[in-house]
């Protein structure tokens, strides 16, 4: 069996609650204290409903999942810190959302 190795970079999420008014523009910004964590994932969990990727980043580039390719939901992403974008915020976009930051080196033995 192979030896596994776990590593971690601290993500800070701001702000951690935002209230928005119907056709506000909302920004979530996300961002790590190392820069060889260079992929980016957004994920947003509606309430009773699974954790779900909204797109990602590898370095600089974009990559946004089927059913958020619309423009509603925008990644932008900047070295070590990223932003999510809610372009004409509504009740549906009520969420919990998540950023997450990996070094992604992929080993196959």
């Amino acid at each position: 069996m192979a030896d596994a190795v776990c590593l971690a970079a601290d993500v800070i999420q701001k702000p951690p609650l935002h209230l928005a008014l119907p056709t506000d523009s909302v920004t979530i910004s996300c961002k790590h204290d190392d820069s060889s964590y260079y992929n980016k994932y957004w994920y947003r969990q509606k309430k009773g409903k699974e954790l779900v990727l909204i797109g990602y980043t590898i370095s600089d580039t974009l990559t946004m999942e089927a059913g958020f390719t619309d423009g509603k939901l925008n990644i932008q992403p900047n070295g070590t810190r990223t932003g999510l974008i809610i372009s004409n915020a509504s009740t549906n976009d009520s969420a919990v959302y998540y950023c997450a930051s990996s070094i992604h080196s992929e080993v196959i033995l």
